[in-house]
């Protein structure tokens, strides 16, 4: 059965400007774009859409890194809108259909509160990487 959700306007009442995306769950995607947002649990990150997902991180860590609770999520959900806006999306393999050949996955959309949190996760990667090169 395939649910249609409202990103990100389901965790938060702040102006969210990625409420006119709609995601179909469950929906296989064969051919992901370069905008598209890979999430593998490992490295992709030649692809086009995860460099500026990683260059949307540092430019809004500064910010991301001192802001309060509201400001935190504000800054995820103008990623999200970044990248739904340039007509990217979010996907990670789709369970039980993942290949090691990565040309051959079946991708689904995250979710908005997996989502939320792999963006937040971003955010301390970043923090612990830098905090490792220091050392």
């Amino acid at each position: 059965q395939l649910h249609w959700v409202q990103s990100c306007a389901m965790q938060e009442k702040l102006d969210c400007p990625t409420s006119s995306h709609s995601v179909l769950l469950g929906q296989s995607v064969t051919t992901p774009n370069e905008d598209d947002v890979l999430f593998t649990g490992g490295k992709v990150s030649k692809h086009a859409g995860n460099q500026r997902f990683q260059a949307l991180i540092v430019d809004f860590a500064p910010a991301y890194d001192s802001g309060s609770a509201e400001r935190k999520s504000h800054i995820v959900s103008e990623i999200i809108g970044k990248i739904y806006q340039s007509g990217g999306r979010f996907l990670k393999p789709q369970a039980g259909k993942s290949s090691v050949d990565s040309s051959s996955r079946v991708w689904e959309e995250v979710p908005s509160a997996p989502l939320r949190t792999k963006i937040m996760q971003a955010f301390r990667n970043r923090r612990r990487l830098l905090a490792a090169r220091k050392q």
